[in-house]
């Protein structure tokens, strides 16, 4: 559901924390004497928005420029949907803001 709501509306996903939580599907926050990584987690809401930071940045890691101006026919075609519609990513402790493309 927050894969298709993402593309069509301006949104913020609060909570991150509970990612590392048990209860909430996370590993916990110690494990082994370390912390775990949720972005390890197949599913998890940090695996999802680190994923999200490399549609992000998908022009200029194929350009090498970051203008969609440099976008040739053939990789507009490999491009995702969040690549096309998602402007930028900002993360704050526990919340994460995602900008639309205009």
């Amino acid at each position: 559901m927050i894969r298709t709501i993402i593309l069509f509306e301006n949104k913020n996903l609060e909570d991150l924390h509970t990612a590392y939580w048990n209860c909430c599907g996370g590993t916990g926050i110690v494990s082994n004497g370390s912390i775990t990584d949720p972005g390890t987690l197949p599913g998890s809401s940090i695996n999802f928005l680190k994923d999200l930071v490399d549609e992000v940045n998908f022009v200029g890691a194929n350009t090498g420029f970051g203008s969609t101006k440099h976008v040739t026919p053939e990789l507009r075609q490999n491009m995702s949907e969040y690549a096309r519609h998602i402007e930028s990513l900002h993360f704050y402790n526990s919340i994460c803001f995602i900008t639309k493309k205009p």
